[in-house]
């Protein structure tokens, strides 16, 4: 069995098959999978694959928000190029990324020490699901057959930061096929309206901070969470 304390994640997992991982070994485990992502490539759809197996669709390797929110760093990275085959694409990885998030959301009231590693993690998994249908625009009407603006309304209804807003505003911008799905998303959900509010919050703020305050500021502090 591959040393715990030296081996990538995906190393941990091949090592290990279904048994039990612990939490550290899984972060050290995940901070040298990111460290060496390029190395990854020829692998990429098994370990997208893997990511999704033990993180999105089950709690298997889930022990702490930190753990997930590295994986999903790494599924981020990994999901950059991707194809109409990839699993990213799929509607069972977008609806369980966007139940996720949902659930890293309310975790952040849950457990104040890992709070910070919550919502990075909920933005991660937003990022996600934006950037592959930002790839692969044949999945964006799979977000309207799994209610995803229902569960973005409940994210941003739940106190979101103006990352995680933004990060909702551009699943929806990117989810919008037709009139009908627009209609629904201002006149039934107000989403519009929610996202003004807590944009609205983060000006009236920061505007009170410095003397060189600007719009432009905002703006780049918003647009860093499509990177």
């Amino acid at each position: 069995m591959a040393n715990d304390s030296t081996s990538d994640y995906f190393a941990l997992v091949s090592s290990h098959g279904e048994e039990h991982i612990d939490s550290q070994a899984i972060e050290a485990g995940l901070l040298a999978a990111i460290a060496d992502t390029g190395a990854q490539a020829s692998r990429r759809q098994e370990y997208i694959s893997t990511i999704l197996s033990r993180f999105v669709y089950s709690a298997q390797d889930r022990h702490t928000s930190r753990a997930t929110s590295l994986a999903l760093t790494l599924l981020k990275t990994l999901g950059r190029q991707i194809d109409d085959t990839n699993e990213l694409g799929t509607e069972r990885a977008i609806s369980g990324l966007l139940s996720l998030a949902l659930d890293l959301k309310s975790q952040v009231e849950m457990d104040k020490e890992q709070a910070d590693y919550a919502i990075d993690a909920c933005n991660e998994a937003l990022t996600c699901v934006a950037n592959t249908m930002l790839l692969l625009p044949k999945c964006r009407p799979l977000f309207a057959d799994i209610h995803g603006a229902d569960t973005i309304d409940k994210i941003l209804q739940s106190g979101a930061t103006q990352t995680t807003a933004f990060l909702c505003g551009r699943c929806l911008f990117l989810s919008i096929e037709s009139p009908k799905s627009a209609k629904y998303c201002v006149d039934d959900l107000d989403l519009p309206k929610t996202l003004a509010q807590i944009i609205r919050g983060f000006l009236d703020r920061e505007s009170d901070k410095s003397d060189r305050f600007s719009p432009q500021q905002v703006m780049n502090e918003l647009f860093k969470a499509a990177m």
